[in-house]
C-alpha cells in the first residue's frame, strides 16, 4: 500500500516544483491537494500497520535508559511550527536533573508525538498546551502529563477514547478529522513498555503517563 502511494507523492512533488513545466495557480492548488491527501493517507496506513504489529505481537522494542527531557523537547520542537500556525502557546515544565527512564526511545517519542498532536488539534487558537513532568526529589520520574485548554473529552467518551477508531462524537470527527487510532496506539505502546496512559479527571483533555 505504501509503495504506490509513495510513487504518487513523489510525482506530486515533482509537479509541484515545476520540474517539467510551470503550473498555473489552479493546477498548483490541485497538486497540493493531492499531496496533502496522500500524506494523510500515508499516516493512516502507518497507524494501521502499527496497530497490526502490536496486536499480532510482532512489535520489536529496544528498551534502554533514555533522557525523558530530551524526548519531550524533541517532540515539542518538531511540532512547534504546527502550534505556531494554530496560534497556540506550547509550554514545557520539566524539573532539572531527571533520572533516566527505561523505555524504547522511538516508541516513547511516538507516544508523546500523538498526545501533543492531539492537544494541538483540539485546542482553539489562543490556547495553551503544556507538557510537564513530576519527579521525586532524587529525580525519579513519577508521571508525565500533556495538558491543554481545549474542548475536553465528554465524560461518556472517556472510557472509549483509547479504543481503535474512537474519536468523540460525530460532529467532532467531522470537524477535526483523524482516524481515531492515535490514542489506541498510545495505549498499546505504553502497555508494551509497561507504562499506563490515563485521563486525569476534572481537567480538559489532560492525558497522563505515569
Amino acid at each position: 500500500m505504501r509503495t504506490p502511494l509513495n510513487a504518487i507523492l513523489g510525482t506530486a512533488e515533482i509537479l509541484e516544483e515545476g520540474l517539467y513545466a510551470p503550473l498555473t495557480s489552479q493546477q498548483l492548488e490541485l497538486v497540493q491537494t493531492v499531496d496533502s491527501c496522500g500524506r494523510h493517507l500515508l499516516a493512516l496506513i502507518q497507524d494501521i500497520l502499527d496497530i497490526s504489529r502490536i496486536e499480532s505481537g510482532r512489535l520489536a522494542l529496544e528498551i534502554t535508559e533514555i533522557d525523558l527531557d530530551e524526548v519531550i523537547r524533541h517532540v515539542v520542537t518538531t511540532l512547534s511550527a504546527r502550534a505556531t500556525a494554530a496560534n497556540l502557546d506550547v509550554r514545557v515544565e520539566i524539573p532539572a536533573h531527571l533520572r533516566p527512564v527505561r523505555a524504547d526511545p522511538l516508541r516513547l517519542t511516538q507516544v508523546f508525538d500523538n498526545l501533543v498532536t492531539n492537544a494541538i488539534k483540539f485546542t482553539d487558537a489562543g490556547g495553551t498546551v503544556t507538557v510537564s513532568v513530576r519527579a521525586d526529589a532524587d529525580g525519579t520520574v513519577r508521571e508525565a502529563l500533556v495538558q491543554d485548554t481545549g474542548i475536553g473529552i465528554p465524560e461518556a467518551m472517556q472510557a472509549r477514547v483509547f479504543e481503535p477508531f474512537e474519536q468523540g462524537t460525530l460532529p467532532l470527527r467531522r470537524a477535526q478529522g483523524g482516524s481515531g487510532l492515535g490514542l489506541a496506539i498510545v495505549r498499546s505502546l505504553c502497555a508494551a513498555m509497561e507504562l499506563t496512559p490515563k485521563l486525569k479527571p476534572n481537567v480538559p483533555s489532560r492525558q497522563r503517563l505515569p
